[in-house]
């Protein structure tokens, strides 16, 4: 990737986009699901005569998220949140069962990676796990928009996911246990597949095959969001969290995915694009070096084959701009032609950047 790097020096372009914190809150009484306190209990959380304290965290549409301070420490209580009609309420139910599971194979595989599930209700959608306090942890977001594109983050991430990847390859037990991919479908692939769709009218084949390659891939365990918003980095290393897209399936989305939203944010931290190109090399080194279940230059030309697709998604959301415009034509002109190696396609990237 030495060729990448000495790239970037002819390649510079100055752009700022501003970004925002989600403030916490306590929650009103109101607020607090009726079904939160007995769920406690359940769990055997609620020690008899605690009055706990709810801060509603960052939450999704989706998903609803509270930190909740007990008498012996808080903890964090996640919540899936559906209509009421079936096919809902089977989802939010699966995305609990999923995640909890990908965290306990996780930490099986390397012990701290995600956070450790201290009780779980899969038929009532909640679950409860160690909080981790936002100053001790970070999100991998956070820092990047911040200014601090640390390329250790990247490396260490390439070799967990890597690790995590290996350990599960062609595992029957995993294919087993984590067959239903419907929120990852749901979730994940096909509002970014319709975004991507969006960009550019004459995506849609290209999409379809690769929806087709997804639908056949049963590799190994995907934790099917690995954006830097779902990577928390703590004192002993990088902690993964949000894995209810967790699926048997083609290892090569979350790369895809991860280089990705590095490859995006090389359009808004212009100044800081050198580093950022550091971390998708650092990333891609660390993370190919554990690749032994297949033949590396397959894994890695699906990987190339997927980022133009979602970096259409990405720049789906707004392409009113001419600058915009010109992003979506160049993912489009790569997902028409695509790259086999991702340094290739990063240069093309930089190259239209430019």
């Amino acid at each position: 990737m030495t060729d990448l790097i000495s790239t970037f020096s002819t390649l510079q372009q100055k752009r700022r986009s501003p970004t925002t914190r989600r403030k916490l809150r306590i929650v009103d009484s109101g607020d607090l699901p009726t079904d939160l306190v007995p769920a406690l209990r359940q769990m055997d959380l609620l020690a008899s005569g605690d009055l706990p304290q709810v801060t509603t965290l960052a939450s999704s549409a989706t998903t609803e998220v509270y930190r909740v301070d007990l008498g012996w420490g808080p903890v964090c209580v996640k919540r899936a949140v559906h209509n009421g009609t079936g096919n809902a309420q089977a989802l939010a139910l699966h995305r609990v069962s999923a995640e909890t599971a990908w965290f306990q194979v996780a930490c099986g595989v390397a012990p701290g990676v995600a956070p450790t599930v201290l009780g779980s209700l899969p038929g009532a959608g909640v679950f409860a796990m160690e909080y981790l306090e936002p100053d001790d942890f970070p999100s991998w977001h956070s820092r990047i928009a911040a200014g601090r594109l640390e390329p250790w983050a990247a490396a260490e991430l390439g070799h967990l996911v890597g690790r995590l990847h290996a350990a599960s390859a062609h595992s029957t037990v995993v294919r087993e246990r984590f067959a239903t991919r419907t929120a990852f479908t749901t979730l994940a692939l096909s509002p970014r597949f319709e975004q991507a769709a969006s960009a550019h009218a004459g995506c849609g084949p290209a999409l379809a095959r690769l929806e087709e390659r997804l639908a056949g891939t049963r590799l190994a365990l995907v934790h099917g969001a690995l954006s830097p918003d779902n990577l928390l980095l703590g004192p002993r290393g990088p902690v993964l969290i949000d894995a209810d897209c967790a699926h048997s399936g083609d290892p090569m989305f979350d790369v895809a995915t991860c280089l990705a939203a590095l490859a995006v944010r090389m359009v808004g931290h212009s100044q800081r694009r050198a580093e950022l190109v550091s971390a998708y090399d650092a990333f891609y080194r660390s993370y190919f070096a554990h690749v032994t279940w297949e033949m590396s230059e397959h894994a890695e030309a699906r990987a190339a084959a997927l980022m133009p697709a979602l970096l259409l998604a990405d720049f789906a959301v707004d392409s009113s701009g001419a600058d915009r415009r010109r992003q979506c034509a160049t993912a489009y002109a790569m997902l028409s032609d695509p790259s086999r190696r991702l340094d290739d396609l990063c240069i093309r990237w930089l190259e239209a950047l430019e």
